[in-house]
């Protein structure tokens, strides 16, 4: 019993320092990335305070992280001569930043037009359901916004608005319920936190969907 209890011990040791150099290798990356940006791109060193230990290391291109070092400062500096040289490139560049900005404010899932399904009781899920599997066979995280729902298609996405406030959410149903009598949808704690129904913990909601569906 006890080499099996060393056993798991010395593999759950492996498996966080190995979790801990992978966090250490992206966050020297991505730091590697964002100097070589400001050096090649606003012509600005990097402070010489900066410039030493283990980030050091890494904005020099040096130790485990060195064949970063000509990849991406290529990279960069072929992207900024076409930038300067390419009318059409700078364009590309502003209309691809611009698609993505519009994406991440306003994601393609939200756009209309939506169509009232139907009315009725929300309520919000319960802290005995975090993490569990749902119908879709998600883990219930409380901080997606996701919801239940008895007829709806899983992976559907639908609109809600609280009656009282008029505010909204967009959940995605990955699960079935409300298993209660006079409810028509259960949330994520954090969507419901969205309507402002923590507290009360039900509220009346209007559901709109993109399609249209048979209650």
């Amino acid at each position: 019993m006890q080499k099996v209890l060393d056993s798991l011990l010395l593999f759950i040791w492996k498996l966080l320092t190995v979790s801990v150099q992978t966090v250490l290798f992206l966050l020297a990356a991505a730091f590697r990335f964002f100097a070589e940006i400001i050096r090649i791109f606003f012509k600005i060193d990097i402070p010489k305070k900066l410039d030493s230990g283990f980030f050091g290391r890494c904005l020099r291109g040096e130790g485990p992280f060195g064949f970063l070092s000509s990849g991406i400062r290529s990279a960069l500096v072929k992207t900024r001569s076409r930038i300067e040289t390419s009318n059409v490139f700078r364009r590309c560049i502003f209309l691809a930043g611009l698609m993505l900005l519009i994406f991440f404010l306003y994601p393609p899932s939200h756009w209309g037009p939506w169509h009232l399904h139907e009315k009725g009781v929300a309520s919000h899920y319960s802290a005995g359901c975090w993490f569990k599997r749902t119908a879709s066979g998600e883990r219930f995280i409380p901080l997606f916004h996701t919801a239940a729902h008895p007829t709806l298609p899983l992976g559907t996405t639908v609109k809600l608005r609280n009656l009282s406030n008029n505010k909204v959410v967009y959940v995605r149903i990955n699960d079935r319920g409300p298993f209660i009598k006079d409810r028509v949808i259960d949330i994520s704690s954090g969507a419901a936190s969205k309507l402002d129904m923590i507290r009360p913990g039900i509220v009346e909601v209007e559901i709109y969907t993109r399609k249209k569906y048979p209650k």
